[in-house]
Parts: structure tokens; C-alpha cells; sequence
């Protein structure tokens, strides 16, 4: 059975969506230190993937609005 997936690179934030174990999620990382190494700074499920696709956009945007 494949399994969704999307990634995107903006800026200095990586946007994911994937399914896990058959849930909808998405998740959202920022580049840090001077490696630039990833960190989660949000994640969360959604009802579909579609819909975890738009909660990843949405809370990018309010992300990068964030100091």
C-alpha cells in the first residue's frame, strides 16, 4: 500500500504531509544552528491528507510571521 508524502523547502522552514500508520499528519522544521540542522517546531494530524497538506501551509505562514 503506498503512503502519501509531500515535503517542501521555504526558506529556512521544511513543510511536510505524510501518512503515519495510516493517520494524516503534517509537520513543520526549522533550520538552526550553525550546521543547520532541523528541529520540529510544529506537528500535528489532520482528518486527511489533503487536509494536513493546508494545516502545514496555514501554520507555515504563521511561523514566519514569528520572530
Amino acid at each position: 500500500m503506498d503512503t502519501p508524502a509531500v515535503f517542501a523547502d521555504v526558506g529556512n522552514l521544511c513543510l511536510q504531509a505524510f501518512t503515519d500508520h495510516g493517520v494524516p499528519t503534517w509537520e513543520i522544521c526549522k533550520k538552526k544552528g550553525k550546521r543547520g540542522e532541523w528541529h520540529v517546531i510544529a506537528k500535528g494530524t489532520a482528518d486527511s491528507f489533503e487536509a494536513a497538506k493546508a494545516a502545514a501551509l496555514f501554520e507555515a505562514e504563521a511561523a514566519s510571521r514569528v520572530p
